[in-house]
């Protein structure tokens, strides 16, 4: 009578189910990306909000040519201004436009252009904070022949607590995402070691050290790690690329220095996240008695 030979297969120190792991790892990772190029292009939409804050300097009627030159110099000169965006718009040039605006020339009616030489200027990043804003136009008051200086108070306002607003939410749930994945990703290192757990048990029974069994567990989850960054960090990008596509006004929030840097981001927290899960896996079953390990 023939007896079947049953084949047994080999496991390899430090061997993990890679596809599995990588998969899971993979999708926790482009989740968290995708929510990061969200912040991203958030935050750049904002700042493209704030870009197109404009503050107006009014200027005295009794200004003259060498003294309004004086005010730009000295409006240029302003750590706060971006000096090329500063343009002047004349009396003449407002009332051909609001003429415009109108339909009707007010300057018949009132039988002078009582409007006032201006300058139309912008604003730095970092200054577009309310506060900031106010003391901006208070000292941009006291430059002697500037009249007045006015923004739009109410929608900056308005800009800087929605900014607020979105921000929190995003954060929060930035803050939650991460942990989620965290756990999700240590729990699968876990798992996949469990079927290894009496292979690291015999090897360190037949004189292994801890750092001699640990070393490829540790070396293979990185590399998976290191393999589902690249690969969440492909698709993210791809989605991105595929929505300009649709939608090309996005190109506009597109910063792809910062993308890189989220992209090498998501590697290097996949290959960090995934050695340190591995490394107290190993450890749980190295320092686990006989009857844990059943």
């Amino acid at each position: 009578m023939a007896v079947k030979e049953i084949k047994y297969k080999k496991k390899r120190l430090g061997s993990f189910p890679f596809l599995n792991v990588l998969l899971s790892v993979t999708v926790a990772l482009f989740v968290l990306g995708l929510l990061g190029a969200i912040i991203l292009q958030a935050k750049r939409l904002a700042e493209l909000v704030a870009q197109n804050i404009e503050v107006q300097v009014f200027l005295n009627s009794s200004v003259d040519e060498a003294e309004r030159q004086k005010i730009e110099k000295i409006i240029a000169a302003k750590n706060y201004v971006d000096a090329n965006s500063i343009r002047f718009i004349s009396k003449q040039e407002a009332a051909k436009e609001l003429i415009s605006e109108l339909g009707k020339d007010f300057t018949e009616i009132l039988g002078e252009n009582p409007l006032k030489d201006s300058y139309v200027l912008r604003i730095k990043p970092g200054f577009y904070d309310e506060q900031k804003l106010k003391k901006i136009a208070g000292d941009l008051e006291k430059i002697s022949g500037v009249f007045e200086v006015s923004y739009p108070q109410t929608i900056t306002g308005t800009i800087n607590r929605n900014i607020a607003t979105i921000s929190f939410v995003l954060s929060s749930l930035a803050l939650f995402l991460t942990i989620t994945v965290v756990i999700l990703i240590h729990s699968t290192i876990r798992l996949a070691l469990f079927s290894q757990r009496l292979l690291i048990r015999s090897m360190q029974l037949v004189g292994a050290t801890d750092a001699f069994v640990r070393r490829p567990f540790v070396r293979n989850a990185m590399l998976i790690g290191a393999t589902g960054g690249v690969l969440a960090a492909a698709l993210v990008y791809g989605l991105l690329q595929y929505f300009i596509s649709q939608v090309p006004e996005m190109q506009m929030l597109m910063d792809e220095r910062l993308l890189a840097f989220l992209g090498g981001g998501l590697v290097l927290f996949g290959m960090l996240l995934c050695g340190m899960s591995c490394y107290h896996a190993v450890n749980k079953y190295l320092y686990s008695s006989l009857d844990e390990l059943y």
